[in-house]
């Protein structure tokens, strides 16, 4: 997601506001937290945010900071597959279809 702060948020951002980079993280929970921390603003899937933005902990700025619509793609190697392997796919699939094919 730092590439897409990077070329898709911040430039629209910077004409709303000042933005002052105080630090930065790739991981998305650690940006959760930093941003719990009042330490900065953390651009983060709405599911990973969804209780503390029930709490008040956080505020969805959404409607004053830009938002990107993304498309995540799930991609593995070709090829003999661990039962381990074979039952992650299987239980990702089986979430997908249950949250979105409905």
């Amino acid at each position: 997601m730092g590439q897409v702060m990077v070329r898709e948020i911040y430039p629209l951002a910077e004409r709303l506001v000042i933005l002052k980079k105080q630090t930065e993280t790739a991981l998305t929970l650690a940006a959760l937290q930093l941003a719990l921390a009042s330490i900065g603003v953390a651009w983060i899937p709405r599911s990973l945010a969804e209780s503390d933005l029930a709490l008040n902990r956080l505020i969805d700025m959404g409607d004053v900071l830009p938002q990107v619509q993304l498309s995540i793609v799930a991609q593995r190697l070709m090829g003999r597959k661990t039962p381990a392997e074979t039952a992650v796919w299987r239980a990702l699939a089986d979430y997908i279809s249950n949250q979105y094919c409905k």
